[in-house]
């Protein structure tokens, strides 16, 4: 459900809210959606509050610039199960709105809070007074629970939507990627160019990207095109991936300047091995590597040459990048809510997977890695990452059963990889290849 540009709603169930901008969705944001999302199983619906345009828009008087554009965070939302996106008005008259009312009239009243969880940065209402504070004073009044969250840190540093701007704006693409738990994408129609790629024999695919989306500097990317089937509607983050073909290309962002003066601002993807025609299709292109910046040559010909190397370039990157089925995997189930489903083993739950480097280079403690795994559950890890114990050859012992003396039916070396499907007590339910089984943390 979408409430949108009205002060005029209400639910006619209980919720578990939260409140934000939620810009990028990235994994510091998933750790209290997290909180909402499992609410659910209480039978109460998952509400996210956003404020339209932000606070900080409204306040600047200037247009902002986003990680994702307001179809693409509805579609996202809505893929990981929240029930209902409310995304407030905001003017002159309702960002004078008391926090306390704002609480006791929105939150409560309309939308029947039981839970609230937030970061310790919560603000909101008049002045930005509304913050944990208030909400645990008003909490036994009201009758809901609140769950205050701390932000997640990299390398002592906190993820937030500022922090990826940075790292998008400098090109790192790994980085940002690592830090959002999917792909930077863009969305959008394949629309009609100025062929000039087709004359340099390496026709392009054009994107007009949408006023608002922030994108990468300027330069060659090494991208991974989603097409869906030609009767499907426009694809945005989160929606599903199952029927699309996934194409390997090289995308420039910017104003072409070797051949044109005033260029409108373009995204136009050259993919490999590939020749057919895409006009009015709805695509989503990942970023996953910036490999130059954009630049002006003496002419053509020279233009050329440099394209030539970045094909060449993009060739070697793709022959190395991860297996297709993981890759699928990946696409399929990155920020997905919990979800049952019928099961051949005894594993009744599969955990998503959100993101699949983000904890790659820390080494946690046991409890440590039980929290990283409430915030980020389904990961891929070495287990010597998660403080698993290993066996005094060095590997680790998995059993068909969570059972010390239970049946074993493989190893997983020192420093391997693993799926982790699923925890019970000390015991965890993982995958390594064509290997699923327990194994037991001490």
């Amino acid at each position: 459900m979408l409430i949108s540009d009205t002060l005029d709603f209400s639910l006619d169930k209980p919720s578990a809210i939260t409140i934000g901008k939620f810009d990028g969705l990235h994994l510091g944001h998933m750790t209290i959606l997290n909180e909402i999302l499992r609410a659910k199983e209480q039978g109460l619906a998952a509400v996210v509050v956003t404020f339209i345009p932000s606070p900080g828009a409204f306040f600047s008087g200037k247009p902002e610039k986003n990680l994702l554009t307001a179809d693409e965070k509805r579609s996202l939302l809505a893929s990981l199960g929240i029930d209902c996106l409310v995304e407030f008005p905001f003017d002159q008259k309702t960002a004078a709105i008391p926090a306390e009312e704002f609480a006791r009239e929105y939150l409560v009243r309309r939308l029947k809070a039981r839970l609230i969880a937030a970061g310790d940065d919560l603000s909101f209402g008049k002045g930005g007074r509304g913050n944990p504070a208030l909400l645990q004073r008003l909490a036994p009044q009201h009758g809901f629970s609140l769950r205050i969250l701390h932000k997640l840190t990299d390398n002592g540093r906190e993820i937030s939507s500022s922090y990826i701007k940075e790292e998008l704006h400098a090109g790192h693409m790994e980085k940002v990627n690592a830090l959002m738990g999917r792909s930077f994408s863009l969305s959008g129609e394949v629309v009609r160019g100025a062929h000039l790629g087709h004359t340099l024999g390496f026709p392009t695919l054009n994107l007009i990207p949408a006023p608002d989306k922030l994108l990468p500097p300027g330069g060659v990317y090494y991208t991974l095109l989603h097409l869906h089937p030609a009767h499907e509607g426009t694809k945005l983050p989160g929606a599903s991936d199952e029927k699309a073909r996934l194409l390997f290309g090289m995308t420039n962002v910017g104003r072409k300047p070797t051949a044109e003066k005033k260029a409108q601002l373009g995204v136009e993807t050259h993919l490999l091995d590939f020749d057919e025609e895409l006009y009015g299709r709805q695509v989503r292109l990942e970023f996953l590597h910036h490999t130059r910046k954009e630049r002006k040559f003496a002419d053509l010909e020279k233009l050329k040459e440099m394209l030539q190397r970045d094909l060449a370039g993009a060739r070697q990157y793709f022959a190395k990048y991860p297996a297709l089925p993981v890759l699928l995997l990946f696409l399929l189930l990155t920020l997905a809510p919990i979800r049952t489903q019928a099961a051949s083993g005894p594993i009744a739950k599969r955990l998503p997977i959100a993101g699949i480097s983000a904890f790659m280079a820390e080494e946690f403690t046991r409890d440590e890695y039980v929290e990283a795994w409430e915030n980020a559950k389904g990961k891929y890890f070495g287990y010597t990452h998660i403080g698993l114990a290993g066996t005094e050859d060095n590997n680790l012992n998995i059993r068909e059963k969570p059972e010390k003396e239970g049946k074993l039916v493989g190893k997983l070396p020192k420093n391997a990889g693993c799926e982790v499907l699923s925890r019970d007590g000390d015991w965890y339910y993982i995958k390594s290849g064509k290997v699923e089984g327990y194994v037991f943390a001490d």
